[in-house]
């Protein structure tokens, strides 16, 4: 080809090159009582994994398997930092219709922006009985 080479520009908004997925050494994560070599942070879970989601095709072409989270029989912490007490999120089940509710219009708005959104930035602004992307119940499903 005889195309002269583009000049590509890489905006970042992070002190890291990457998305979601993340590897760190214990050392990085900043944890005290971290032990082992590696801690892979992001990517967890692939929220209602589409076709085009660039995750879901690495699946796919690795031939990984995937399998589904029972929602109904988690017992799910938040620790606000590493030395303060947990505490058992308790209305997760509760929630839940709340949370399908916001899940559901943010993927509603990302079909409608016409190109790939986070669920994370397409629940920007949106509102389900009260729970918005800031709530942990949100944030339980979004990490």
């Amino acid at each position: 080809d005889t195309a002269e080479p583009l000049e590509v520009v890489v905006l970042e908004a992070r002190t890291r090159i990457g998305g979601r997925i993340h590897t760190l050494s214990a050392a990085e994560t900043g944890w005290t009582s971290a032990v082992g070599p590696e801690l892979d942070i992001g990517a967890a879970w692939i929220h209602e994994s589409h076709s085009s989601n660039p995750l879901t095709k690495i699946v796919e072409f690795l031939n990984l398997g995937t399998v589904w989270t029972d929602d109904e029989f988690l017992d799910v912490y938040t620790c606000p930092s590493e030395n303060t007490t947990c505490t058992v999120l308790s209305d997760l089940n509760e929630r839940w219709a709340d949370y399908e509710e916001l899940r559901s219009a943010a993927a509603l708005k990302a079909d409608d922006a016409g190109s790939d959104l986070s669920l994370w930035a397409a629940m920007t602004g949106l509102d389900a009985n009260g729970l918005t992307r800031e709530d942990p119940v949100a944030q339980f499903h979004l990490m």
